[in-house]
């Protein structure tokens, strides 16, 4: 098992390894010269490899909001998410009653201001 100077000492190593391949890769051209080559421009769009979903025919707006409001709306969806994100795993007990013992004091408001960092 790697500890933490021998798991960095093996990132920095790929690292340094990776910028000395990368430079050897690129010639140092003159800044200066303007007649120096160029690699060409290469442009590829973003969109060449989409395809449009083709899977579903979209069905009738009508017919959605239909059945949306038959199953109950958008409660019973947000229900549907809330129940499959939190599994349940054992009922929860009742809360108990609340006491009739005195109720506690409520303590004294923060100092607020510019004040409070200043001891006197």
């Amino acid at each position: 098992m790697l500890n933490y100077h021998s798991a960095r000492r093996l990132c920095m190593t790929a690292a340094a390894l990776f910028i000395s391949t990368a430079a050897q890769a690129q010639p140092l051209r003159d800044a200066s010269d303007a007649n120096a080559p160029v690699p060409p421009t290469l442009y590829r769009s973003a969109f060449a490899d989409y395809r449009a979903n083709t899977t579903q025919a979209p069905g009738s707006w009508r017919q959605a909001n239909d059945t949306a409001g038959r199953i109950g709306g958008w409660r019973a969806y947000a229900r549907q998410a809330s129940e499959a994100a939190v599994p349940v795993t054992a009922p929860v007990p009742p809360a108990a009653p609340a006491s009739t013992a005195a109720p506690r004091a409520t303590p004294a408001p923060a100092a607020t201001g510019h004040g409070v960092h200043h001891k006197p």
